[in-house]
């Protein structure tokens, strides 16, 4: 009775090593595709706090020139998604 017992225990212990394994695995491939990104958004006013509606807003990173524009909306709202981060 006891070696039926040890097949399966040694089964088990494979079993859960590699589901750990694979997981462990997937866990850094995940990882690995992860990229820092931004969001800018905000409202564009004039003097008298009326929003702008279709005022055009520009952003640049510095270090590599990245640009990315936007158009605000009826509201004077603008947002800019997926900026990379930097400087």
């Amino acid at each position: 009775m006891t070696g039926v017992y040890n097949g399966v225990n040694t089964t088990l212990r494979r079993v859960v090593w590699v589901a750990l394994t694979i997981l462990l695995a997937i866990g850094k491939i995940g990882s690995a595709q992860t990229v820092a990104v931004a969001q800018l958004s905000g409202a564009g006013t004039d003097e008298s706090g009326a929003a702008i509606p279709g005022a055009e807003v520009n952003v640049m990173q510095t270090d590599t020139g990245f640009t990315r524009s936007a158009v605000s909306d009826e509201r004077g709202e603008y947002t800019l998604p997926a900026l990379p981060v930097g400087p």
